[in-house]
């Protein structure tokens, strides 16, 4: 990662989490991975996840960057359905070694993990409410509007 890029990750950690970025350690189970990858897919901006930084944002960096990828992307696949996403980096920040993934903004689907639907509200990701759940799935296609039931319909 070029030193522009670099300076980008630092003051995104010193800014902490927001509605397009967040990051979790390099052990963390594949399904907060998931999760959180989830969470981007639903939401209109999308967002990126670095994978490597503690709780509290402090870089530790990964012994191996590549199973680092692969885990990100296995994850991305555990959804429903599975999102398909541009091939993570691995940036060096500080000498250290981290993964970077990218959710690109207007994905084409609504996902979900074990029928759990989340979308990124600040710096969280919460449960989709259904008025919510229902405009996404509008927005996105995977339901028109014509084929929803007419209000106070007899």
């Amino acid at each position: 990662m070029s030193e522009a890029g670099a300076d980008d990750v630092r003051h995104r950690l010193t800014n902490g989490r927001d509605a397009a970025f967040d990051w979790m350690p390099s052990d963390a189970p594949r399904e907060a991975v998931a999760t959180a990858l989830m969470a981007f897919a639903n939401t209109r901006t999308g967002g990126q996840l670095l994978i490597v930084a503690d709780s509290e944002g402090h870089l530790h960096g990964v012994a191996d960057g590549e199973a680092a990828l692969d885990r990100a992307l296995s994850a991305a696949l555990t959804l429903t359905p599975p999102l398909i996403l541009p091939v993570p980096r691995i940036v060096d920040v500080d000498s250290r070694r981290a993964v970077l993934v990218t959710v690109p903004a207007g994905m084409s689907h609504v996902y979900s993990l074990n029928g759990r639907y989340l979308v990124r509200d600040g710096g969280a990701s919460i449960p989709l409410t259904p008025p919510a759940m229902r405009r996404l799935l509008i927005e996105r296609g995977d339901i028109t509007y014509e084929a929803e039931p007419a209000r106070d319909a007899n």
